[in-house]
């Protein structure tokens, strides 16, 4: 009990990260749906059958997939850093853990972080700081993915709610 300590300590900051990717989740497979109707009436570069099939599941993929195929999907490039982008893919593998693994790090997750210095076993905990970066990011590709949708898409016909 001792070793979760911790844990149980952060428990809302962790609820909130799981929170965070949840909402993003419905909002890349809702955003997915009307770009798939979008797509259906006003057009758009031929897709292969591969990227039909990651489309219509964006919200299944890795964070990072799901942003490229909303890039090629739309014809936009969203305006974020690499390394915003890795802090999103971090965010996601952070989450992970917390639901795969008790937020205890495994080899899975040292083998795609970027973060060095850390351990197998040790646990990963969640700052405020963290939440706070990982948040802004969101918004940031929420508006920016919104905007560019709404500009691609402004002559589709009504999306039915």
């Amino acid at each position: 009990m001792r070793k979760y300590q911790d844990i149980f300590a952060g428990t809302v900051y962790q609820s909130v990260l799981i929170t965070l990717n949840s909402h993003w989740d419905w909002y890349i497979r809702k955003l997915s749906e009307f770009i798939r109707f979008a797509r259906s009436s006003v057009g758009g570069p031929a897709l292969s059958n591969a990227d039909e099939k990651r489309l219509a599941r964006a919200d299944r993929l890795p964070l990072g997939e799901q942003l490229e195929i909303m890039e090629l999907v739309v014809g936009i490039t969203l305006p974020l850093l690499a390394d915003e982008r890795q802090e999103l893919r971090e965010m996601a593998l952070v989450r992970n853990l917390g639901l795969h693994n008790r937020w205890e790090i495994d080899p899975q997750y040292l083998r795609e972080t970027k973060r060095k210095g850390l351990q197998v076993g040790e646990l990963c905990l969640v700052g405020i700081g963290e939440l706070q970066s990982w948040h802004s990011l969101l918004i940031k590709l929420l508006s920016s993915s919104g905007l560019e949708c709404a500009k691609r898409f402004n002559a589709a016909p009504d999306y039915p709610i």
